[in-house]
């Protein structure tokens, strides 16, 4: 069974609400997409009101009761799909949504407006099925953009967080002179071989290199500066300037005098 047996384009139009044209309270029993194309106005899904403006799309879901209706003062138009089948509604499920599960943050008209045109045109009323499977191939090219523009985040791992973290006490504590791997560890309560991991599945190198690379672009922006090779030294946590002047030969290949 193929993707267009198992859903269907049930409509498709568009609609000047400066008649205050409204909708609801209802109860739909397919899936509904409309998007903005000017002007503003209200979604009240079970119970809860959204304000909707021009770019932004709304989206109706079976047996959930709904309503909506434009703004006074800025009366919106807006175009729409109507659907059933999970081949379509599963691109739903792959948007992040900028409110709930409801409402979809801002689309530039020049990305989605035109195809929604085309499947107008396309699609005489009633009656979508006249050109085969066009209709459903366009509706699907438009949740596609949706799906592609606010695809949903992947949950961050916790090697991801523990990286982030630890990067956070580097940058914020890299003139501590006590400032080093075991610090972190302690820090973030996690072993240094789970540091070590972390690091290096994140930025491919270890979390003394980073910490070291990191104490070494402070103090090139210090000397840049005319900052002293001395208070360079302390303001990047090391206590020995000769140390400091070996360690950043060794990273630039020059003095911090040079």
């Amino acid at each position: 069974m193929n993707e267009f047996e198992k859903s269907k384009l049930i409509g498709c139009g568009r609609q000047d609400c400066s008649d205050m044209h409204s909708l609801g309270p209802e109860f739909r029993t397919t899936h509904i997409v409309h998007y903005i194309i000017r002007g503003s106005g209200y979604y009240i899904c079970e119970g809860k009101k959204y304000r909707i403006t021009a770019g932004q799309s709304f989206v109706i879901r079976p047996f959930t009761e709904i309503a909506y209706y434009p703004d006074r003062n800025d009366p919106w138009e807006y175009t729409w799909i109507d659907f059933t089948g999970n081949n379509f509604a599963r691109f739903l499920e792959k948007i992040e949504f900028c409110n709930d599960d409801c409402v979809i943050d801002y689309i530039k008209q020049e990305s989605i407006l035109p195809l929604f045109n085309c499947l107008c045109s396309i699609c005489e009323p009633n009656n979508i099925f006249r050109f085969s499977d066009a209709p459903e191939s366009i509706a699907l090219s438009i949740l596609t953009i949706y799906s592609e523009l606010y695809p949903i985040k992947a949950p961050k791992s916790k090697d991801s967080i523990y990286f982030e973290s630890a990067c956070a006490i580097i940058q914020s504590s890299y003139h501590k002179a006590e400032l080093n791997v075991n610090y972190i560890c302690e820090e973030l309560s996690i072993s240094r071989a789970t540091l070590h991991r972390c690091f290096m599945n994140s930025c491919g190198i270890s979390p003394g290199s980073y910490f070291v690379n990191y104490r070494m672009e402070r103090a090139k922006e210090l000397l840049n500066h005319g900052i002293t090779v001395k208070s360079t030294a302390l303001s990047c946590g090391f206590s020995d300037p000769l140390y400091f002047s070996k360690v950043f030969r060794k990273t630039y290949g020059i003095s911090p005098r040079e």
